[in-house]
């Protein structure tokens, strides 16, 4: 047994375990229009990693259906700092734009 601070190299070949919980308030501005805000909440961990990825977003986004089953969607998220499994601090923000089906 020897004993290191060095971290040991990553087995790409782990099991991710991922759960991301949205909420969001929906504006139903027109009957095609909506404009919603939310927040998100990430967390991703390697099976046998205790800390893991936890990180917090808030998101704005606007809707435009098409028609009653079809809609666009583009979405903004702002990632406030979370904490990463090498304990650093990061954040991040994106721009989505979706297009969607509802059943």
């Amino acid at each position: 047994m020897t004993l290191s601070h060095e971290p040991e190299p990553m087995d790409f070949k782990s099991i991710v375990v991922q759960l991301t919980v949205p909420a969001f308030l929906k504006y139903k501005a027109t009957y095609r229009f909506n404009i919603y805000a939310g927040t998100q909440v990430l967390s991703a961990s390697l099976v046998n990693d205790i800390y893991g990825l936890k990180k917090w977003n808030g998101i704005l986004g606007v809707e435009y259906n098409l028609t009653k089953n079809f809609f666009f969607d583009a979405r903004f998220r702002h990632g406030f700092e979370g904490k990463s499994f090498m304990n650093d601090s990061f954040r991040d923000n994106r721009i989505s734009i979706g297009v969607g089906y509802k059943f």
